[in-house]
């Protein structure tokens, strides 16, 4: 499918679907398995996080709001859920998180 700067929507944009926190995710809670299972994660924060697949952030802005030491990067299709991303993290003010458009290839 073409994307939607060609004039041509796909199904991700037709379609909403929520974007809200997904509290397994967590740097806190992943650093805290890591270590139970012997590894040594970087110190919540100041760590760095990338979720493929963000949608508007709704998991990755809370996390950046709360840890301003750390580095947060998101990755999205769809143009419209990227738009509404940016435009909360400019919002915020939040210099410590991006979310990058990745046009889909197909």
């Amino acid at each position: 499918m073409q994307s939607v700067e060609a004039g041509i929507t796909t199904s991700y944009d037709e379609i909403p679907y929520e974007s809200y926190p997904f509290p397994q995710s967590h740097p806190d809670r992943l650093a805290t398995l890591g270590t139970l299972f012997g590894m040594a994660p970087a110190p919540v924060t100041k760590c760095r996080v990338l979720e493929l697949g963000c949608a508007s952030g709704g998991n990755l802005i809370p996390m950046a709001f709360h840890l301003p030491g750390s580095e947060f990067v998101g990755s999205i299709s769809p143009a419209g859920k990227w738009k509404m991303g940016c435009k909360t993290i400019q919002a915020l003010g939040l210099p410590n998180i991006r979310i990058e458009h990745a046009p889909s290839s197909t």
